[in-house]
């Protein structure tokens, strides 16, 4: 016997196996849903979340423009440890770090972020990018011996050494 509720009806095998349309029409709206918000959350972690605080200071005279270790970029969650206080920043505390192929930092931390361009080359494996739009000290990031990133030291832009995130 076959019954016939206002749903689609298929037989297979002497067995009748029913789809209603709102199990259809659940399964399509869900699915909207999910790829709707996945979509979402992508744009969330894109670097285009810093483009409102973009700082870029100038080089200053004697200054080499510096280009990022291929080895270090990428994105980086990393602890602070102070060695003195004056930083932002507080001991143990968590930052997310971008390093891009195009010279750029983007940093984040208790949601507030920057966008970091125009480094100074301090060293063969070491990128300096001043910020003084947002946090208000200078960023050094370093490849260790492998390439990979090592640290990413913080002082005062042009003076004191406050710690670093590893």
């Amino acid at each position: 016997m076959i019954a016939r509720t206002g749903a689609f009806t298929f037989e297979k095998n002497n067995q009748t196996v029913f789809f209603m349309k709102h199990t259809l029409l659940l399964t399509i709206v869900g699915s909207l849903i999910f790829f709707t918000s996945c979509k979402k959350d992508d744009k969330k972690n894109t670097s285009t979340t810093c483009s409102t605080n973009v700082c870029n200071v100038p080089l200053g005279t004697g200054q080499t423009a510096g280009t990022t270790p291929s080895g270090i970029i990428g994105k980086h969650t990393l602890t602070y440890h102070e060695i003195k206080t004056g930083a932002p920043f507080t001991d143990g505390t968590q930052a997310q770090f971008e390093l891009t192929s195009d010279n750029k930092l983007m940093v984040t931390y208790n949601s507030e972020c920057v966008t970091i361009e125009n480094p100074r080359q301090t060293s063969p494996v070491e990128v300096s990018f001043p910020d003084n739009c947002k946090f208000n000290v200078s960023f050094a990031a370093s490849a260790s011996t492998n390439g990979s990133l090592n640290e990413i030291n913080v002082s005062a832009i042009g003076g004191d050494f406050y710690g670093q995130f590893r």
